[in-house]
């Protein structure tokens, strides 16, 4: 389906500012930042307009998002500065392993070591009787 009749069928859709320059961008959502509201893409797809998604190639897949004050959002901003640490993701992820992976890990060793005890202490009790 060319982009002119993508535009067409949306139009008569009701998508009424839906142009051939509008399709075009949609299909570098990467460069331009628009995507199609779901009743459109389903619209698209079942013209068979859409070309399959090409997956994410990431290092870090997975997202966090908080919400954060403008006091505290300008004192994180201070923080990375000052650090050696060029960007946010940086920057937190160092602050993450520290403190918060680094605290499990260490609990998890604790919780396995505390389970070698017992069971080292359950084998003597019993070759001991």
């Amino acid at each position: 389906m060319t982009l002119k009749e993508q535009a067409k069928a949306m139009r008569e859709a009701g998508f009424t500012g839906f142009d051939k320059p509008l399709a075009s961008k949609i299909q570098k959502p990467d460069k331009y930042g628009i995507r199609l509201v779901q009743t459109a893409r389903k619209l698209l797809s079942d013209k068979g307009a859409l070309s399959a998604a090409k997956p994410r190639k990431r290092k870090y897949p997975c997202r966090v998002e908080i919400g954060l004050t403008k006091r505290d959002f300008a004192l994180l901003q201070q923080a990375i500065k000052q650090s050696p640490y060029t960007t946010k993701q940086s920057f937190l992820l160092v602050i993450l392993e520290n403190e918060v992976f680094a605290k499990i890990k260490a609990a998890r060793c604790a919780n396995i070591e505390t389970a070698k005890q017992r069971k080292s202490f359950a084998t003597k009790s019993i070759s001991q009787t």
